[in-house]
C-alpha cells in the first residue's frame, strides 16, 4: 500500500529528475540520470532541492563557459548540514572561517554562500548571482566540490549553506 510519505517521496524524486533532466545534456534518459547520480558522491545527505540548486549553478557555470561543480562531497556536505543547523538553532547569521573547513576537508580552497528567506532554487541562485562577493565564488573556477544545506528557519523563511571547494 502505497502510503502518503511514500507518494511525497516518489512526487519529490520526479520534480527532481524533471529539473535535472532540464539542465543536463540531452543525450539518452539513461545517461541524464547516470549524470545525476554522478553528482552526489556516497555518504551525502541531499535533497531534492539542495540537488536542484546545484543543478542550477552548473547551469549559471555553463553559461559563463565554466566547468560544472564536479561533485557533493560528504565531507562538505557535512559541515554545509551542521552550520545550517547550528546558524538556525542559534540563531546565527555569519560565515564561518573558511581555514576550518579547508582544513576539515583536506582542499585548497572554499568559498561559502549564505542565503535566508523564501526561495527556490532558481530565485537562490539569481541571489547570489546579484551579490558580487557570491557572484565571485560561484564563478570561481576553482569551485568543483560542493556541499549544500537548505533548511526551515521557521516562519515560511529559509536558511542556505553552499560550501564549495577545491582539493587543487
Amino acid at each position: 500500500m502505497l502510503t502518503r510519505a511514500h507518494a511525497a517521496l516518489a512526487a519529490s524524486v520526479l520534480l527532481v529528475l524533471a529539473a535535472l533532466l532540464a539542465v543536463l545534456p540531452a543525450t539518452t534518459a539513461t545517461a541524464q540520470v547516470g549524470e545525476r547520480n554522478a553528482l552526489v558522491t556516497r555518504g551525502t545527505v541531499t535533497d531534492d532541492f539542495e540537488l536542484a540548486t546545484v543543478a542550477k549553478i552548473n547551469k549559471v557555470r555553463a553559461a559563463h563557459g565554466l566547468r560544472p561543480i564536479k561533485r557533493v562531497i560528504p565531507c562538505l556536505d557535512g559541515l554545509s548540514e551542521n552550520w545550517g543547523q547550528r546558524m538556525v538553532a542559534e540563531g546565527l547569521w555569519e560565515h564561518r572561517d573558511q581555514s576550518s573547513v579547508v582544513s576539515a576537508c583536506r582542499l585548497s580552497w572554499t568559498g561559502e554562500t549564505l542565503a535566508r528567506g523564501n526561495f527556490t532554487p532558481a530565485s537562490l541562485v539569481k541571489m547570489w548571482m546579484n551579490s558580487p562577493p557570491h557572484r565571485a565564488i560561484l564563478l570561481t573556477t576553482r569551485a568543483r566540490l560542493a556541499g549544500i544545506d537548505v533548511r526551515s528557519g521557521g516562519n515560511g523563511q529559509y536558511a542556505a549553506v553552499l560550501n564549495l571547494g577545491d582539493r587543487g
